[in-house]
């Protein structure tokens, strides 16, 4: 299946998404189409033995709106609204005599225009000034679809008629010229204002993607040559000077210096980089200058990946955007038909042609299913991509919106709520000089953090080398190998067990040590243990805090031993632990905690961890601005630190208020406007001022989100 993101322009409201959905979904070879109308942004899974991409793109403009697919989210800022602009500026000069006429008439001086004139201008604005109406409005009932385009061109045309046929009989208390005409421009307008806060409101994505340098100065055998990143290859030399922005992904070849990687990982700290480290595109180089063995590049670096999910969680939807969509599709039939039903019973109680015309035309007006449609998704594209600049990465807004019903979380120790700083504290052994060699020999071939710190502690101790042959690391368990032709093993008390290893040489000693150890044993027997710690972070005891506050359940579950495990729960106030798990173990211990009203969610590395974090409701992957992008979880933490884990969640739960006061509003605002509408209670040109203000107000509420603080 091949996966594809492409703009789309001409959309005029959220009923458009829908209808290209509807139109994509059942063609051949179409997995999964998701179009976010408050972006412009569709993301379509497809198999290309069965689909044309042009089939697509033919598809998208015989309905009216425009594919391009040579662009991406960034160079869309929301096509047309300069000729929105221009056009609600023409209507509103050419509606000026009418509303000063209005505002002279108000003051007492009576100036009145023809009604030859007032049908002249009224025609110019209808047909010229507010042509798309009526082109969409087509194009749409040809497809079977009515959207708001239908309600505007059907209630200024009612309005307009109905002053065509007052000036036939030359009844001219009965024209509504200047009904029509503001109504469209004031509509026009509306749009207008709202085209630039949608702008606004998804501001943080285009941040994001601006953080892409264009061009890179690459070295060239003895020359500097400034290229475009795409002509940029792997393994070419970049320069970075202090200050610049570094466009690759790469490795540090020469020089050293501090990178602000805050963009990245929301961490303010710079981080210190020499020959050898690993430098990611869109960071920042602060005092030094480096060369830049290029390894990846433009979608491939860790921040094109971020930006890519960020784009497909922003195209995602929340459960309950379905169900609005659900409500939204028969929203436009309803409000046609009460409009109908208006006119029917204010002629038929009144007898008063021009009331019945004018409260239908009011219903048609002010209702706004626009309002519906942005509720949800524009609230979703603020809060991923804020969510995005501070670290976290959210794949779906469905998992968004599980977060917020997180009961119970499973933690995995390890460089999680530990610093991954090991220790060594002590090494028990009767010969200890050749149990550090030993030791040496196995945690060399390895790359576990325990392995690595054994090899730093153990070259202090011993300058001796021993010969290996047929090395293998268990995960979460140890290594074995042939030292000088003998089998050793070295890892945990379960490890050792499996392999029927005696312990009694140790046992007594191993029960009195409160801290981790690690077993080194030959074929038979023990030879020893050493004892490491590995210190609880700063910031974790004040993040368990304020999940307990959250009312969520905090479990810890590690491969170590479980009086260690134990201790460091009992430390952090949690609500349970487990320890000596291995990382196949790690999924039943979660499904165990699933109940039906329960909602789980598995905190781990993403590597030994991924059954366990693809078993929960919510799975969160913990790890370096590279490696979150992890199959197997639904939001991705771009630093191992629990803090983050609950600015995720308190993210989650202010944005899931913002998609219920939205909502609420939209709702609120459609169940009262209606009705007073239709009792007569607001002229035409009300009813649309509150239509357009309608749309302003979701789209405002949401941008609201990109000040709130999170800690």
């Amino acid at each position: 299946m091949e996966e594809i993101r492409f703009t789309i322009e001409n959309m005029h409201c959220a009923n458009s998404a829908q209808e290209i959905e509807e139109s994509l979904q059942d063609l051949d070879g179409v997995e999964k189409i998701a179009v976010n109308f408050s972006t412009g942004l569709a993301i379509l899974r497809y198999d290309q033995k069965l689909l044309e991409i042009s089939k697509v793109q033919d598809i998208i403009d015989s309905l009216g709106y425009r594919a391009r697919f040579d662009e991406g989210v960034e160079t869309k800022e929301m096509n047309g609204s300069s000729a929105l602009l221009i056009r609600a500026i023409v209507g509103v000069v050419l509606c000026s005599p009418f509303v000063i006429l209005m505002i002279l008439n108000v003051l007492g001086f009576k100036f009145d225009l023809s009604g030859e004139s007032q049908a002249i201008i009224a025609t110019i604005v209808q047909f010229g000034v507010g042509y798309s109406f009526y082109i969409e409005t087509f194009k749409g009932i040809k497809k079977g679809f009515i959207g708001m385009d239908a309600l505007v061109s059907m209630g200024t045309s009612a309005a307009y008629g109905f002053s065509l046929w007052a000036l036939y009989h030359d009844l001219s208390q009965f024209y509504y010229f200047e009904t029509s005409s503001v109504l469209i421009s004031l509509i026009l307008l509306g749009r207008y204002i709202e085209t630039k806060s949608k702008n606004k409101a998804k501001s943080e994505m285009t941040a994001l993607l601006k953080l892409q340098p264009s061009e890179a100065t690459i070295k060239r055998e003895d020359e500097f040559v400034r290229l475009p990143i795409e002509q940029v290859k792997v393994h070419d030399i970049a320069i970075i000077k202090p200050g610049e922005i570094i466009p690759v992904d790469g490795l540090v070849a020469k020089g050293s210096s501090s990178i602000d990687e805050s963009m990245l990982t929301g961490e303010s700290l710079p981080v210190k980089k020499e020959v050898g480290s690993k430098v990611f595109a869109g960071t920042i180089n602060q005092e030094g200058s480096l060369e830049i063995d290029v390894k990846l590049l433009k979608t491939s670096t860790a921040l094109g990946k971020i930006i890519k999910l960020v784009e497909k969680a922003s195209a995602s939807k929340a459960p309950v955007q379905k169900l609005v969509d659900k409500i939204s599709s028969i929203f436009v039939p309803s409000v046609l038909s009460i409009s109908v039903v208006t006119f029917i019973l204010w002629l038929t109680i009144s007898e008063n042609f021009e009331k019945a015309i004018i409260n239908a035309v009011s219903v048609l007006v002010i209702s706004c299913p626009c309002a519906l449609g942005l509720a949800t998704p524009i609230v979703i594209v603020v809060a991923v991509s804020k969510a995005a600049r501070i670290g976290i990465l959210v794949k779906s807004a469905e998992a968004f919106q599980k977060v917020t019903q997180l009961t119970k979380l499973v933690i995995d120790k390890t460089g999680t709520v530990t610093q991954g700083n090991i220790e060594i504290k002590k090494v028990v052994a009767s010969n200890p000089e050749d149990f550090i060699s030993k030791v040496k020999a196995l945690a060399s071939r390895s790359n576990h953090p325990v392995s690595k710190a054994l090899v730093s502690y153990s070259n202090q101790e011993t300058t001796k080398e021993l010969p290996v042959d047929n090395f293998h690391a268990l995960s979460g368990l140890g290594v074995e190998a042939d030292i000088s032709g003998e089998k050793y093993y070295m890892g945990s008390t379960q490890f050792m067990r499996e392999r029927h290893i005696d312990l009694s040489s140790v046992e007594v000693q191993l029960d009195k040590e409160n801290d981790s150890t690690v077993i080194l044993a030959n074929s038979k027997t023990a030879e020893g243990f050493f004892c490491f710690f590995d210190p609880v972070k700063p910031t974790s005891a004040e993040a368990f805090e304020q999940l307990s506050k959250m009312k969520i359940e905090t479990y810890l579950i590690s491969g170590d031993r479980s009086k260690t495990v134990a201790a460091v729960a009992k430390e952090l106030k949690l609500s349970g632990a487990q320890g000596e798990v291995q990382p196949k173990d790690k999924a039943s211990f979660v499904q165990n905690l699933k109940s039906s009203k329960d909602v789980i969610g598995m905190v781990g590395d993403g590597i030994n961890d991924a059954p366990a974090i693809a078993c929960a409701d919510v799975g969160f992957a913990l790890g370096s601005g590279a490696d979150v992008a992890m199959e197997s979880a639904s939001i991705g933490l771009m630093k191992p630190d629990i803090s983050l884990l609950v600015d995720a969640i308190k993210l989650s739960r202010i944005t899931k208020s913002k998609i219920i006061q939205n909502l609420s509003f939209a709702f609120v605002y459609n169940i009262i406007g209606i009705p007073i509408a239709a009792f007569g209670f607001l002229t035409p040109l009300v009813a649309g001022l509150a239509m357009s203000l309608s749309s302003l107000c979701v789209v405002t509420n949401a941008i609201l989100l990109k000040r709130k603080k999170i800690r």
